[in-house]
């Protein structure tokens, strides 16, 4: 099973959950409608596609209404653990959730309680708080954009706010220098998915693979095209890819679904995760009869 977790903007924080499907353009969940817009909703979203192409299971999703009060995700920390291990997920993936620390540590310790070892994924909010709970060497796979990543470096700090003044505002093509920091300081797992202009794959501090084209400007505009790289990616994971595989597939996939799109700086993420299935299978058609992501042209 393929469990992801977050948080939408709603106002309810009850919990929602159940197996994901696109219904005309709209998520559904539970009985619940969500609209596609950045975040939680666009991550599930592109994860729902590449499982439909992929023929496996649709995502199960445990999501919660947050506005930024905090109390769907308290909601979602209690969820992860009481219940989650219950579901015996194969692969985990949270992303936008308040990082609080008590709410991680108790994560960690229902998962050491279950005995179960699924695949550890986290993004935005959840990254954060894996790594000021000390937490971040127990997942299988980050994702970070530039400024997390910048957060991530920074092994004093404890909020993005406070990150190093020289860290926090920096040229993309400092990226590669900032990576070593990032897995070095013990807080971040030993591979990382590093988005931006060039995507990085990383393993223990190194870049072991990058993905920069096809090269699509407007992309970095758009809400939400680091979400749906990160919903391929679970999906992919999910699907039993090794982790270096699965990124460079999901980077090359989710830059071709915003090539098929056509993709504008005004354009809705809806947009890009409809030309998922098309990028897939040229992605996996390009990749017959090749011995894993070595023969691709991925840079």
């Amino acid at each position: 099973m393929l469990t992801l977790v977050g948080t939408y903007p709603d106002d309810d924080a009850g919990i929602i959950s159940g197996n994901a499907e696109i219904v005309d353009g709209i998520l559904v969940i539970g009985g619940k409608h969500i609209d596609i817009s950045a975040g939680t909703p666009a991550m599930v979203a592109a994860a729902v596609s590449t499982c439909s192409v992929l023929d496996i299971d649709l995502p199960y999703c445990v999501l919660a209404g947050d506005t930024g009060q905090g109390n769907g995700s308290i909601s979602l920390y209690k969820y992860l653990k009481d219940d989650i291990f219950s579901l015996h997920p194969d692969v985990i993936t949270l992303h936008y959730i308040t990082p609080l620390i008590e709410g991680m540590v108790d994560f960690g310790f229902a998962l050491e309680d279950s005995g179960q070892n699924p695949k550890l994924i986290a993004d935005a909010g959840a990254m954060y708080g894996a790594k000021i709970s000390g937490l971040g060497h127990i997942f299988d796979l980050f994702t970070p954009d530039k400024g997390e990543l910048a957060f991530l470096a920074d092994v004093e700090a404890v909020h993005p706010m406070f990150v190093n003044e020289n860290l926090y505002d920096f040229a993309g093509d400092r990226m590669p220098e900032l990576i070593p920091n990032a897995s070095q300081n013990g807080l971040c797992p030993d591979t990382m998915l590093v988005k931006g202009s060039t995507d990085y794959i990383t393993r223990s501090g190194n870049i072991i693979q990058k993905v920069d084209s096809p090269n699509i400007p407007a992309m970095e505009a758009v809400g939400g095209t680091g979400d749906t790289l990160t919903g391929i990616v679970s999906a992919l994971v999910f699907q039993e890819e090794t982790l270096e595989k699965a990124c460079c597939m999901a980077a090359k996939i989710n830059r071709l679904a915003g090539l098929y799109s056509n993709i504008k700086p005004d354009s809705s993420i809806l947009s890009l995760i409809e030309m998922i299935p098309e990028a897939l299978m040229t992605v996996m058609e390009g990749l017959e009869g090749m011995d894993g992501i070595e023969g691709m042209d991925i840079e």
